[in-house]
């Protein structure tokens, strides 16, 4: 039996070798296996959205994720933009949670309709917390239970719905030019 070991003569610089090689070992294997598991899905057909998740876009540090990607000011988009040329959105992970990256409003609304594990209930709850609306607004929209559209899933009084409100907004300002042209002066 052969067997072959490499000392340097110290012990505390044996362990510290040994971490360092197991912990560069660990960084190459998840990238390996990352950046393998993207090339994979992302070949022909599979590489298109349609009714299932974004590709995850590779990385290096394993539970991390793309976190260190996020460091940059736009450097997560312009990698994101570089692994996905054809604009399909693509999923970096950042810890336990799931940041997904849309190019394009029909990407949107592809993932909306498409995304098995995002709902437009919790995105517009973030939407709401995420552009400084107070709780007690978010609450409002929280409470209203009976659906996104301008009649009622639940059976209840379109006049107190929020979402009915919505769309009775979107309707008589938004019908035509110049209602358009008034609600957009009033925010320049």
């Amino acid at each position: 039996m052969l067997y072959f070991k490499v000392t340097s003569g110290s012990f505390a610089v044996d362990v510290a070798a040994y971490i360092i090689t197991s912990v560069c070992t660990l960084l190459l294997a998840t990238r390996i296996f990352t950046e393998a598991r993207f090339w994979l899905r992302s070949r022909g057909a599979a590489g298109r959205f349609q009714g299932r998740e974004p590709l995850t876009l590779p990385y290096t540090i394993p539970w991390l994720g793309g976190a260190t990607r996020m460091m940059g000011g736009h450097s997560v988009y312009k990698y994101a933009k570089s692994m996905s040329p054809l604009g399909r959105p693509v999923k970096l992970r950042v810890g336990s949670l799931n940041m997904y990256i849309l190019f394009g409003p029909k990407n949107m609304k592809a993932f909306f309709r498409n995304s098995k594990s995002v709902s437009k209930d919790a995105s517009s709850i973030m939407s709401f917390k995420n552009t400084f609306k107070p709780a007690k607004d978010v609450q409002i929209f929280k409470d209203d239970q009976s659906g996104y559209g301008a009649t009622s899933l639940t059976g209840g009084k379109n006049e107190t719905r929020i979402w009915k409100r919505t769309h009775d907004l979107g309707n008589a300002a938004l019908a035509n030019g110049p209602d358009v042209n008034l609600l957009t002066s009033r925010f320049m």
